[in-house]
C-alpha cells in the first residue's frame, strides 16, 4: 500500500477541485468545499505552508470518497 506524501492544504484543495469540489466559503481558517453531485462536503484547515497531518488527510480523503491510490494519482497529475 503506498504511503501518503507530506501534503499541504493548498495541494489537497487542488486535488479535491479535480474531483468536482468547489469552494463554498471560508470560515476562520477553514476552507469549506462542496460537491453538488452528491452533497459531499470537505473542510480543509488552512495551515499555511505546514503539511496536513496524516490522520487529518486520511479523514479528508474519506469525506471526499477518495482512496489513497486515487489521491496519489490526482496529486501527480
Amino acid at each position: 500500500m503506498p504511503k501518503l506524501p507530506q501534503t499541504t492544504a493548498k495541494e489537497a484543495i487542488k486535488v479535491f477541485e479535480k474531483v468536482g469540489f468547489v469552494h463554498e466559503h471560508t470560515s476562520g481558517s477553514h476552507y469549506i468545499m462542496r460537491r453538488s453531485s452528491d452533497k459531499g462536503k470537505v473542510v480543509v484547515p488552512l495551515h499555511g505552508t505546514r503539511p496536513l497531518g496524516k490522520g487529518l488527510l486520511l479523514s479528508l480523503l474519506n469525506d471526499a470518497g477518495l482512496t489513497k491510490e486515487q489521491f496519489l494519482k490526482l496529486l501527480k497529475s
